[in-house]
């Protein structure tokens, strides 16, 4: 009963990652682990550009990931990443507005994280954490129109986890 009418929105994804893996017998069997992922989004927007949240129904957005994490035994662990998120710029769709917006109506994200992590005992984890934006929706200065940089997005985390 009261199907959706009208005009729809589509999303097709499509996805490829790989991780690598290797124990290193030579250094105490400290390990390594690489993992990449790419996703590609394709959208038809025909319900949100008809409602004019859109300035064109087709759209695309990419993301990329790639870190790699060294393990110092079973004690420690040292990760560094980065990401990078682009696609259709669309004035619209990614507006101007403080903090979230986009001045120029682009999507593009990228950056970098840097982690450290301690395991005092198998089941608990202290980790420390810092994310850094290199560009955020679509620049690295007055990102948002508003006078917001991608580097006021960083953040640092201090976690832990109790693990069972």
């Amino acid at each position: 009963p009261n199907a959706v009418t009208g005009p729809e929105d589509y999303f097709t994804d499509a996805a490829v990652d790989a991780q690598y893996e290797r124990i290193l017998p030579s250094l105490h069997n400290d390990t390594i682990s690489v993992h990449t992922t790419y996703i590609h989004e394709s959208s038809d927007l025909a319900a949100t550009f008809a409602q004019g949240g859109a300035a064109f129904p087709n759209h695309d957005l990419n993301t990329f990931k790639l870190d790699g994490i060294y393990h110092f035994g079973d004690k420690y662990g040292l990760t560094a990443a980065y990401f990078d998120t682009w696609g259709t710029i669309d004035p619209v769709l990614y507006a101007p507005d403080p903090i979230d917006g986009s001045a120029n109506g682009s999507p593009k994200s990228d950056g970098y994280i840097l982690q450290f992590a301690y395991w005092p005992w198998q089941n608990i984890d202290f980790t420390a954490q810092y994310t850094g934006y290199l560009n955020f929706n679509g620049g690295s200065t007055n990102y948002d129109g508003s006078g917001r940089n991608a580097s006021d997005n960083n953040a640092a985390y201090l976690m832990a986890w109790f693990i069972f």
